[in-house]
């Protein structure tokens, strides 16, 4: 099925129940969702099977979008996707929490990633939550730093600073900071 019918067809019937007759709205709501994944609307005539995994992320999304949900559950949605892909895809569901007021439960490996668009944040460990708080407190805490974000804690012993290093990164010797947004430096 092609895309646009695709998302035509989501907003009528969703998992066999008939759910809308109101064709302006939704045309509105498809519209508003190529406007949020704008290759969509590029690849609107494509069949969804041929488009690339981030493609059908977005198409996935945007199901769900077009039922209006106050509640929106996603499950790893940067799994197998490139960078680049998976900070689109983060900032569009930063977008539709801000701008549509949805609430999103977000599972995601990519605690970096989910914490910084989250308000709130929870680790589980063997199915149990070892950790909540704020996503900003969970991006300082140096327990989650170490176990989820790659970095590891350094303490300079001449100044008693703490220099956090990225296991994650290629070059050994770049410190992270966090500013107003993440500013990455070479150390000196």
């Amino acid at each position: 099925m092609k895309v646009k019918r695709f998302l035509i067809y989501a907003c009528y019937y969703f998992n066999g129940a008939f759910l809308r007759r109101d064709a302006a709205e939704i045309k509105k709501d498809v519209d508003h969702i190529f406007e949020l994944f704008p290759i969509l609307a590029e690849r609107r005539h494509q069949h969804g099977g041929t488009l690339s995994g981030g493609e059908q992320q977005m198409l996935a999304i945007s199901r769900a979008l077009v039922a209006r949900p106050r509640l929106l559950l996603l499950d790893e949605p940067s799994l197998g996707l490139g960078p680049m892909v998976v900070k689109l895809i983060f900032d569009i569901i930063g977008r539709i929490n801000k701008e549509n007021g949805t609430t999103i439960f977000l599972v995601e490996q990519n605690a970096y990633m989910a914490l910084k668009v989250a308000h709130r944040g929870y680790v589980m460990e063997n199915g149990c939550i070892t950790l909540e708080g704020t996503a900003d407190s969970l991006l300082h805490n140096e327990d989650v730093k170490r176990a989820y974000l790659g970095w590891s804690v350094r303490i300079n012993e001449s100044s008693g600073a703490r220099d956090f290093h990225s296991r994650a990164l290629r070059e050994p010797d770049v410190t992270v900071s966090r500013h107003p947004a993440p500013i990455i430096q070479p150390m000196v």
